[in-house]
């Protein structure tokens, strides 16, 4: 099976992807549920990014995706890197009714991605051998 298939499929069945970014040693991990591949290689997310990983992406374009269903205890890594970052929405502040947080997304973002690699995702012993990429 194509890996981009398989990975939809495993992305469909549980409906979310997590993000990993890392910048100046500090970590950060977001989950998505707008995940679509554009064909072999590239990977486009639709977000409400939280602002530490906007922040990280800035510093260090490198990030991981896991698409993973736990039940099965199948799913994949996957490597790449910020091809593009484009706002495609923002707020115009915050409800009267909420309390202002600067925390709080106020802008959707659409993050292209480059796959470097692709590896096996499974909560037992495994490899990080590559399935697909350099």
């Amino acid at each position: 099976m194509d890996l981009d298939k398989r990975a939809m499929d495993i992305f469909r069945r549980t409906g979310y992807a997590f993000i990993a970014t890392s910048s100046n040693g500090v970590s950060h991990l977001a989950v998505t549920s707008g995940l679509d591949f554009t064909g072999r290689g590239g990977i486009v997310v639709s977000e409400w990014f939280c602002p530490r990983t906007l922040e990280n992406l800035e510093v260090n374009p490198w990030l991981s995706i896991v698409i993973w269903d736990p039940e099965e205890d199948k799913g994949v890594q996957i490597y790449g890197r910020k091809k593009d970052l484009k706002e495609t929405e923002v707020l115009d502040g915050q409800p009267a009714t909420m309390e202002r947080n600067r925390h709080i997304p106020q802008v959707n973002s659409s993050l292209s991605i480059e796959v470097e690699r692709v590896s096996e995702f499974v909560k037992g012993p495994h490899s990080d051998d590559r399935i697909r990429g350099k």
